[in-house]
């Protein structure tokens, strides 16, 4: 399975509430789950018309994992970002990039920037 790993930029856990937040902040995440078998503290859903993703926070708080590494998945990171107002590390689950991003502003400008973070 592919995913997107989010992080502080020096891996402090996130502020569980700041996150929470976040997702209630925009109509396309659904209302949070917190009865996840794999040990999340909480999670939702993202959903567009025709692409959706899951998004865990973990019980530890230092990692939110989205399911998938594009369209819904990448649009969720950025609302993620914008809305908890720091700069956010994500990479994928194979190490292909290593990105932190505080200013993009579209789904096009983050794919950029991860093409561009994979030439390194």
């Amino acid at each position: 399975m592919q995913f997107l790993l989010l992080f502080n930029p020096d891996f402090a856990p996130f502020d569980p509430h700041m996150v929470e937040r976040a997702f209630r902040s925009c109509a396309a995440f659904t209302p949070l789950r917190t009865d996840d078998p794999g040990g999340a503290l909480f999670e939702c859903d993202y959903i567009e018309p025709d692409n959706w993703t899951t998004i865990r926070l973990g019980s530890d708080s230092e990692a939110i994992s989205i399911k998938n590494t594009w369209g819904a998945a990448l649009k969720a990171a950025l609302l993620i970002q914008q809305h908890l107002g720091v700069p956010i590390r994500m990479f994928d689950d194979d190490n292909g990039f290593d990105l932190t991003f505080s200013d993009i502003q579209s789904v096009e400008e983050l794919e950029a920037a991860i093409d561009n973070a994979r030439r390194r």
